[in-house]
């Protein structure tokens, strides 16, 4: 795949209506924000690793499915 400049991309939007050009524009702000939190650095208390640990070594045939789960809450609260 060739790779794609700024001018290809100015070229392209040069004569796109206004609605085109505040999509794209709207699409890189959510392309950089992605990126903005994917570079984040999560700090986690002991708790929270000790949660996660704990949910890790569980035994995963006491999972319920989440559709059973949400089923049984509505019969029970009769929702």
């Amino acid at each position: 795949m060739a790779s794609i400049t700024i001018e290809d991309l100015t070229e392209k939007l040069n004569f796109v209506p206004q609605f085109v050009l505040d999509k794209v524009n709207g699409y890189i702000d959510s392309l950089l924000q992605n990126s903005e939190d994917q570079n984040k650095i999560i700090v986690l208390t002991d708790d929270q690793i000790k949660i996660l640990k704990d949910q890790i070594d569980s035994d995963k045939s006491e999972y319920v499915d989440a559709d059973v789960f949400y089923n049984s809450l509505r019969v029970k609260y009769e929702l």
